[in-house]
């Protein structure tokens, strides 16, 4: 990076905690240039069974995957946002979350399913004052037809679904509905 000609500064800053999000986000900005792109990437893991490992642990790990995130986003996307300008690239912890408890359950009779739904016909987006949104106001599923993508059992997928760009649930005559 610094051979293209960025300024490159170690931070260290344990993400875990609210109070580490804020030192590196602190850092990041002290310069006074503006932020525009974040990577919110970081994550741990916890070895061992799922089922069998200490729930303070696994709260840990969200802590650090899930609301430091969260966290981080709202503090880039704040000052990006009014500039009209910036870059979020975020990883998706719990679609891996759901991939590896799938895995470790492989052959214990249990399935574990992610499913990340499309707009759905509720009153979701009007109890969120979210009805003027692109999202809130366009079309939504009727819960007839998924417009989600599920990932289910050994991770088949069913190809995409050119309506919608995105991936049809895995149900159908071959496999049965959840």
């Amino acid at each position: 990076m610094r051979g293209l000609g960025a300024s490159v500064e170690a931070v260290q800053a344990d993400l875990a905690t609210h109070d580490g999000v804020e030192r590196l986000y602190e850092r990041v900005t002290a310069g006074g240039r503006p932020l525009s792109a974040v990577a919110i990437n970081a994550g741990i893991g916890a070895g061992g069974p799922f089922a069998e490992t200490d729930l303070a642990g696994d709260l840990e790990v969200v802590d650090l995957n899930v609301r430091s995130a969260v966290h981080l986003a709202k503090l880039c996307l704040r000052d990006m946002a009014p500039r009209r300008e910036g870059r979020a690239l975020f990883t998706s912890f719990l679609l891996s979350f759901a991939e590896a408890l799938r895995n470790e359950l492989k052959d214990t009779g249990v399935t574990v399913t992610a499913l990340m739904p499309g707009a759905t016909d509720t009153e979701f987006f009007e109890r969120a004052g979210m009805e003027d949104t692109r999202v809130g106001s366009g079309r939504k599923d009727d819960g007839r037809r998924g417009q989600g993508h599920a990932r289910e059992g050994q991770g088949r997928g069913a190809p995409p679904d050119g309506r919608t760009g995105l991936r049809r649930p895995l149900s159908g005559p071959s496999r049965p509905a959840l």
